[in-house]
């Protein structure tokens, strides 16, 4: 579970840094900035300034997020098997969900 973890985290992360490169290289000025308060920190620090500054704040975020994730994914709850929920199998389960759906609708 946290090797997915891990593996999202820098999935995330590397998609963001693709997003910076890809800002950086359209955007020759910030009036090509849809975003307005984008746009007016772009105005008042420059482009490239502005760009890696909400890249950081971004790590920021995804630093707090990963760490509960972390922590959630090695604390000391566990998933729950079919067993232990009442059904012998997956397919046991499958089944019992669809009677279910079906007496109910």
């Amino acid at each position: 579970m946290t090797l997915c973890v891990y593996l999202v985290i820098v999935l995330i992360v590397v998609t963001k840094l693709c997003v910076v490169a890809y800002t950086l290289q359209r955007l020759a000025r910030p009036d090509g900035e849809t975003n307005p308060i984008a746009r007016q920190m772009m105005i008042s620090v420059g482009t490239t300034k502005a760009v890696l500054i909400v890249f950081a704040l971004v790590l920021v975020i995804i630093s707090l997020a990963s760490g509960a994730a972390i922590g959630a994914a090695t604390s000391s709850m566990h998933c729950l098997s079919f067993r232990e929920l009442g059904f012998r199998s997956f397919r046991h389960l499958c089944h019992t969900v669809t009677e279910r759906a079906g007496t109910t609708s």
